[in-house]
């Protein structure tokens, strides 16, 4: 099936006639074309929903913005090459465990999705946590 706004405006008609229209009272998408022609469609069949923007991905969208800049490109690729470094080879993976455990930090290094903007935090958060365990390895 194509993913065209037609296609899936059917799609859904078909799922809220199915469920009944009474019991769908909104309708939440991202901002994608096919999904503001599908909303058009589907609004247009349903007069009583109501719309709304994804806020988590408008939130995705203003940090993947954010994260552009180049100020924020090297703090992220800086994070990340440790990570990355780090979690790359058994070895040091470790024995960055072994101090942590002894320090009493428990959860260990996480990678980021860059199309992900809890991950980068999450990723940049767990160096944080480890600075104790990362600054005693090195």
């Amino acid at each position: 099936m194509s993913h065209t706004g037609i296609n899936l405006a059917e799609l859904v008609i078909k799922e809220v006639k199915k469920w009944g229209a009474d019991r769908c009272a909104d309708l939440v998408t991202d901002n994608a074309a096919n999904m503001v022609a599908m909303r058009r469609n589907v609004l247009h069949a349903f007069k009583h929903m109501v719309e709304f923007r994804c806020m988590m991905h408008a939130l995705n969208t203003c940090m993947g913005s954010l994260l552009g800049h180049a100020w924020a490109k090297k703090i992220v690729k800086r994070n990340q090459k440790t990570v990355t470094s780090i979690r790359a080879s058994h070895l040091p993976l470790t024995e960055l465990g072994k101090i942590a455990k002894r320090m009493g930090i428990t959860r260990m290094l996480i990678t980021s999705n860059k199309t992900r903007f809890t991950s980068v935090h999450a990723s940049m958060e767990s160096v944080v946590r480890l600075q104790p365990a990362l600054t005693d390895w090195s």
